[in-house]
């Protein structure tokens, strides 16, 4: 289907899990986070370090995540 890329076979299906559940952890650390430091989600996402999360297309997301999470 057109964005949102390639099917997934079987077997990969437990990476791909263990890749969002690694990414939704780095989103809930950063927003818990933000509150004690005085930051926005705004200015908590451009500080966040996304390390491996770099390369992800719509880096701009982090921001609406955080705002969802906060």
């Amino acid at each position: 289907m057109p964005g949102h890329g390639p099917l997934i076979e079987t077997p990969q299906w437990t990476e791909v899990l263990a890749a969002h559940a690694r990414y939704y952890e780095f989103v809930a650390t950063t927003a818990e986070s933000a509150p004690a430091r005085g930051l926005t989600p705004l200015e908590a996402a451009r500080e966040a370090d996304p390390g491996a999360f770099a390369a992800l297309p719509d880096s701009e997301r982090l921001v609406l995540n955080l705002r969802r999470a906060v």
